[in-house]
């Protein structure tokens, strides 16, 4: 299970560290950090960033979204 922390956040980005409690083998050491990136009215991201211990932090993936309806996003 992950347990998302809202620890910054402005009108186009949320960010959030993950914490996982129960890492899988090979991950026990790694660090997570997601965020919302919001880059149109009707489109964000969902980015994925990790690092190991005492290394900074790479982009693993991004997952991006589009509305189908054309309401505008807010956060």
């Amino acid at each position: 299970m992950n347990n998302y922390t809202e620890y910054e956040s402005s009108d186009i980005k949320i960010n959030f560290e993950t914490i996982t409690e129960s890492s899988l083998k090979g991950f026990n050491s790694t660090r997570f950090r997601q965020y919302l990136k919001k880059e149109s009215v009707v489109r964000f991201a969902i980015p994925l960033d990790t690092a190991a211990e005492n290394v900074d932090f790479k982009k693993f993936y991004e997952t991006e979204y589009k509305k189908l309806n054309k309401k505008k996003l807010y956060f």
